[in-house]
Formats: C-alpha cells, structure tokens, sequence
C-alpha cells in the first residue's frame, strides 16, 4: 500500500514532506495550505493513464501516485474508476465554489477517510515528534478540506484558462497567476482583454503608466514625486475616468488627460 508521511505547520498554513525511510535521504518539499485539491481540480482524469511521475516531479507525484495506487485499467473498472474521480471532484466543487449544501459530500468524505497520526523518536535525542500519514487519495483531499474550511480559504475558477486556483490576494480575483500565453500569466491577459472592451479603463491606464514612469525620471530633483504628484493625478484622474463614462464621453476624458498631464 502506498503511504504518504508528512508535516503539517497549522501558522504557517505549509505541508512539510520528507523521507521518512530515507529512501531519497535529504529530499524535503514544502507546500502551501490548497496545493493537492488545486492539483486534483485541475489533473486531467485521462492523464492519470498515461502519466507516471518519479519522485523529483515536485508535489504532482503525489496526487498521481495516491491515484495509481488503486486505479483500475481494465474498461469496466475504469468506467467505475472514472466515476469516482469525477464525484470527488464535483463534491469539491459544489462544497467550496457552487456554495451547495456540503454536508453529504463531507459526510461521504469523513467515512472513506483514514489519517494516522505517527510518533516517531529522533536518532539523537531522547524525545519524540509527530506527523501524520495517508493511504489514499480521500484521506488527503478530506484532511485539505478541513483546513481549507477552518481558515475560510476559497476556491476560486479562473475566468480566463478555466483552471481552478487560490487567490493570493483578493478573495473576489477572478484570474489566476497561472502564465497563459507570451509569457504573460491569466490576470495579465484578462484584464487587457478587458481593458479592450472598455475605452476609457485603457486611456486612464496608458496615461497612469506615462505618469508613473515620471516618478523614476524625477527620483533625484523631486524624491517626493509619488506623494506631491503621481498620487493626487491618480485619483483625479479615476474621478474623471469615471464621470466621462458614466457621460459616454470618450473626447472629452482624452481632453482632460491632455490638458492636466502636468496639472499636479
């Protein structure tokens, strides 16, 4: 049976996973509170078939060795298999991003779920620590979920790639951090994309970006810059940006950019 032992920092919010049979002596990754029911989201249930992953693949392992542990290959296993997957997923889903009633699913989780919490006595002292091991892939996705309810972390879909995600910052962001195309990560193509549809968010942008530049021409004759120039432009000219959309006047929030480039 495949076992997966692991440290858990409840401040920091961090999975700690090392070898405990120092089978990969040294071989430590640390991991953010969310980072195996993001991966299990967003693990293609196809590639599960074709994919296997050694140990210094990082966290994906994980997931794909808990999963290869009890898949069936044979058509009307995998039919079931398939299925299985698919409901743990949909559970998750409707429990942290549809909002649906969860106590079934948590429920069906809480029942197939087995965490072991293991004593184990350091070689060079007289004193024992703790951590916890897993067998199977409900064990993990139930002791995830649990946190991630206990700390009222959301689970959000990216509007742009469709991947699921936790936002860093912001709990309404709707992109993910994920790089998406050119180099350029979901948020950043996202909100351009907005920004096309709307005129005058992108006339405000590329005259904010004129004036923040001027901020590092002007480091050295006016330290204050920021705070006696760039800052006040900046809210009069998202109180203008605002008043001319709302006036569908277009020419007339371009004059005002014009004629007040050098106004503060």
């Amino acid at each position: 049976m495949y076992t997966l032992p692991f440290f858990y920092n409840e401040r920091k919010k961090e999975y700690t996973f090392i070898d405990i049979t120092n089978d990969h002596e040294g071989a430590t990754v640390h991991l953010s509170l969310g980072t195996f029911v993001i991966q299990f989201l967003n693990t293609d249930i196809e590639s599960i078939y074709d994919n296997s992953l050694d140990w210094h693949n990082g966290y994906m392992n994980y997931i794909f060795d808990l999963i290869h542990s009890v898949y069936y290959n044979a058509a009307p296993q995998r039919k079931l298999f398939n299925e299985w997957i698919s409901d743990l997923k949909n559970g998750i889903i409707d429990c942290f991003i549809k909002n649906k009633d969860s106590l079934n699913f948590e429920y069906f989780l809480s029942e197939r779920s087995s965490i072991k919490l293991m004593f184990r006595k350091y070689a060079d002292a007289n004193e024992f620590y703790s951590y916890y091991e897993v067998n199977d892939l409900e064990s993990l996705l139930t002791f995830e979920c649990v946190k991630l309810k206990e700390n009222e972390i959301v689970i959000k879909q990216c509007a742009n790639c469709g991947k699921y995600f936790i936002p860093s910052n912001r709990s309404d962001e709707i992109y993910c951090d994920n790089i998406f195309r050119a180099g350029k990560t979901c948020k950043q193509v996202g909100y351009e994309e907005k920004e096309k549809k709307d005129p005058f968010k992108s006339l405000y942008t590329k005259a904010r970006k004129t004036q923040h530049a001027r901020i590092r021409y002007n480091i050295k004759n006016k330290p204050d810059y920021r705070e006696d120039h760039y800052e006040p432009w900046k809210k009069a000219a998202e109180q203008a940006r605002d008043y001319y959309k709302k006036q569908n006047d277009i020419d007339g929030f371009q004059k005002w950019i014009e004629d007040n480039k050098n106004a503060f």
